[in-house]
């Protein structure tokens, strides 16, 4: 959905996408998007799913991982590499690897929906 509001004169385009609205300069970078459930389990292990799209031809990603916090901004580059969407990064060269995620981060919109229900995850992680 796009939205336009009009501001002395200027039109300032926007886009919605799930609830949240972002202005065209945000999206200028944008390669893909990822949406990201996760689950904790009742021993306090973490989980998260991810699914990715690139907008450039609609082709998928999705995969489930153990981690916490934000570390599916990591593990979606890792799958990014194995599925080779984008160059691997040098092994013995650590800030060749931080460098790529930094710039692959920044192409991803990362939509958090938290934690949700163990049914909810499971049924949302399969394929």
């Amino acid at each position: 959905m796009k939205v336009t509001t009009e501001k002395d004169d200027n039109l300032v385009s926007l886009k919605v996408i799930n609830g949240h609205i972002k202005n065209e300069d945000y999206w200028k970078n944008k390669e893909y998007t990822a949406t990201v459930k996760k689950y904790q389990d009742e021993n306090g292990n973490t989980y998260h799913a991810v699914r990715l799209v690139r907008f450039s031809d609609n082709d998928e990603i999705r995969f489930k991982r153990y981690g916490y916090d934000s570390q599916y901004k990591t593990t979606t580059v890792e799958e990014m590499q194995k599925a080779d969407w984008i160059n691997g990064y040098d092994e013995y060269n650590p800030p060749s690897k931080q460098r790529l995620m930094n710039e692959q981060q920044n192409a991803i919109h990362f939509y958090d929906v938290g934690y949700v229900k163990k049914r909810e995850f499971g049924k949302w992680s399969q394929w």
